[in-house]
């Protein structure tokens, strides 16, 4: 079995910089790690979509990515991914790191 790729999803009043600590210990381990930036949680009002622009968003992120991949989200994140990830046929897991303890 070949080792998934991770996609990390940050929560609300964040973004994908939470994760610069995570990307190298990833990496150390021969984890492919994407991090998606939730279009609602930006300075572009413009962006400004909402949950179902954010589930798009990773959406997006999955379609471009090949084979198997582990999805993490924090706080928000894990609502975004739960429906990113509804029917996508690419997710081994998701996680939600805020409800894992």
């Amino acid at each position: 079995m070949t080792a998934a790729g991770v996609v990390l999803v940050h929560g609300a009043w964040a973004g994908g910089w939470i994760w610069d600590d995570v990307l190298p210990l990833l990496a150390e381990r021969g984890l492919e790690a994407r991090v998606v930036d939730l279009p609602s949680c930006g300075e572009d009002a413009e962006r400004l979509t909402g949950l179902d622009g954010d589930a798009a968003a990773v959406r997006e992120v999955l379609d471009q990515t090949d084979g198997d991949v582990v999805l993490c989200g924090h706080s928000y994140g894990g609502m975004v991914i739960t429906g990113a990830a509804a029917g996508h046929d690419r997710v081994r897991q998701r996680g939600d790191l805020e409800n894992s303890r």
